[in-house]
């Protein structure tokens, strides 16, 4: 039985977190710091005439006034944030792309605004001084002379034939466009239909508010020309290979470092220009540099969630069934391509847990005079679920069909097991149905109306939904783990995901304690230290347990058989006479 796997236990990372003995990217201050201020647009869209700089130099306490121009005198680039990531289910090829029916733009991100500015929030300058207040004081002393210029916030917007064009390489504002399914057999479905319903279906913009405000730190060993960021992440490895790219150095002369961090959601897989510009300006300084983001600053800048519009024209005959589905999928990316992540996991998807055979989906990623948007919490997998489900309640409304029993109608069976659906994906088991009745029965579903009655005497309201959700695993399709038993019989595992607040130290030792037989308290978990860390695909996705659990059996077992093959050496015997119990054979 085991000991630990499935069970209910305090978690080992939690005393330290409720003492107050956590240690977050503010909670590791380098020696002899000095402090930055991002200087940031308050125009969504406008030129940059000039930038008068000389007065914030002469301001108390300033060591530097840093620019696009400087930046660029270094011989640095902007982030390449890959935007356009391997596909899951075939990882050797990106997710858009090699078909006549794909246009992809990708453009690095911007650390400074040089020339133009495009969305509220955008970095222009960079102030360095001995404390903040003096770093945010000299920069109200920075002179930026803007041209206004006509901004597009909006999908809609963009897309006008009219609305300015944010990238030379992207005409129309649009940095991706695909298109999936068989259109043909879509309309000769529209053409024999009982009932067509078509909507606009919007997902409104979010922002992030993790517990911990983005921080960074930058420091610069000349004696080894190597870059050091401290700063809270969703994996090192990614962050590292995009900061050695702008940077123009190999990944052996950056290190990346992730203490504890206070939430991710998403929107801390990517690299931020702050982090960039830390480390930049700590080996212009020869000292380490400071940042850390306030509210309202991380409301402006950090990358932003959902803002996705779907237009779905779906058919019907007159018992409810689902026989086509149109799709036009609009995200809007913000001002920089940074993930397409959203759009490609809603197309994957589309059809949710439904049998729909005949679709006809085109994707669009839309630029605007907005912050970048990245995949947070679901990335484009709630944002599906929401519009099949209201189309199916919108269905049965018009044809006069209980809610439940269109969805009982509709939903895939056992008996169709294996279901590969109209986007390409194999279903190889579950039970819809059974799922559905589940949760109606957990819900009393059959006796709200009198719970609802009574409210309403009462002068309350009470509502009540239901809606089929199906998760699909995606994510970085690779992952590593180094395990290592120690001599003093402690178990050290490295790991290239990245805890934000979900426990891998408990999990993970879970795992490693019961397969390898040893004390829980006896396996550390080694994590968010690109010196460590050689190589992992960080946390997202729900992909940190699925994978590192698979990749922890398969060492457990390789340590046993090693260690087995030893003991029957050591104890001149067969191997098969070895016996193994409580960690020791």
């Amino acid at each position: 039985m085991p000991r630990f796997i499935g069970k209910s236990i305090p978690r080992l990372e939690d005393e330290r977190f409720v003492t107050g003995r956590g240690r977050y990217t503010n909670d590791i201050p380098p020696p002899d710091a000095c402090f930055a201020y991002v200087l940031r647009s308050p125009h969504a869209h406008a030129r940059i005439r000039a930038i008068r700089i000389e007065p914030a130099r002469a301001c108390p306490g300033v060591l530097a006034v840093l620019t696009a121009a400087d930046y660029a005198a270094d011989g640095h680039k902007g982030i390449a944030q890959f935007a356009n990531t391997a596909d899951a289910v075939e990882p050797q090829k990106p997710a858009f792309g090699g078909s006549p029916d794909h246009f992809v733009f990708e453009h690095p991100q911007a650390v400074l605004a040089d020339e133009r500015v495009r969305y509220v929030g955008e970095p222009v300058a960079l102030i360095v001084a001995h404390t903040l207040d003096q770093a945010r004081d000299a920069a109200e002393a920075v002179e930026v002379d803007y041209e206004i210029l006509p901004a597009v916030v909006s999908i809609e917007d963009a897309l006008k034939p009219s609305a300015p064009q944010l990238w030379d390489g992207a005409p129309g504002n649009i940095s991706l466009r695909a298109r999936y399914g068989n259109a043909e057999a879509v309309a000769r479905s529209f053409a024999a239909a009982a009932l067509v319903i078509e909507r606009d279906l919007p997902n409104q913009r979010i922002v992030n508010c993790q517990m911990e405000p983005r921080a960074a730190s930058g420091l610069y060993d000349p004696a080894e020309d190597c870059y050091t960021l401290i700063a809270g992440g969703q994996g090192v490895v990614r962050h590292r290979g995009a900061l050695s790219g702008a940077l123009g150095v190999p990944p052996a002369k950056v290190r990346v470092v992730s203490p504890d961090v206070g939430g991710g959601f998403g929107s801390r897989s990517l690299l931020y220009p702050e982090f960039v510009l830390v480390v930049w300006a700590a080996k212009r300084l020869r000292r380490p540099v400071r940042w850390n983001s306030d509210r309202t600053e991380a409301f402006l800048s950090d990358f932003q969630g959902r803002d996705m519009s779907v237009r779905i024209a779906a058919a019907f005959n007159r018992r409810g069934r689902l026989l086509a589905a149109r799709y036009l999928i609009d995200g809007n990316l913000g001002a920089h391509p940074a993930a397409f992540v959203s759009l490609n996991n809603y197309r994957r998807l589309a059809t949710t847990v439904y049998d729909l055979r005949s679709v006809d989906v085109n994707v669009r990623g839309v630029l605007t005079n907005s912050t970048p948007t990245c995949p947070f919490r679901g990335a484009g997998r709630p944002e599906a679920m929401f519009v099949m489900e209201r189309l199916l309640d919108l269905a049965a409304e018009r044809l006069h069909i209980d809610r439940i029993e269109i969805r009982r109608r509709n939903l895939i069976g056992k008996s169709q097991l294996p279901y590969r659906t109209a986007m390409g994906l194999t279903y190889d088991s579950g039970d819809f149905h059974g799922n559905m009745a589940a949760a109606l029965a957990r819900a009393e579903w059959e006796s709200f109306p009198q719970r609802r009655k009574t409210s309403r005497h009462a002068g309350r309201l009470r509502g009540i939904g239901v809606a089929n959700y199906i998760e699909a695993p995606v994510g970085a399709p690779y992952e590593r783990v180094v395990l290592t038993v120690k001599p003093d019989g402690q178990v050290e595992m490295i790991c290239g995901t990245q805890s934000s607040g979900q426990g891998h130290e408990t999990v993970f030792a879970q795992v490693a304690a019961d397969l390898l037989d040893v004390p829980l308290g006896s396996v550390k978990l080694l994590t968010g230290d690109s010196r460590e860390v050689e190589k992992g695909g960080g946390t997202h996705s729900a992909r940190s347990m699925r994978l590192v659990g698979t990749l922890l059996v398969e060492a457990c077992d390789k340590i046993l058989a090693q260690a087995r093959g030893l003991a029957a050496e050591l104890f001149a015997t067969a191997e098969p006479e070895i016996n193994h119990s409580d960690g020791f054979f």
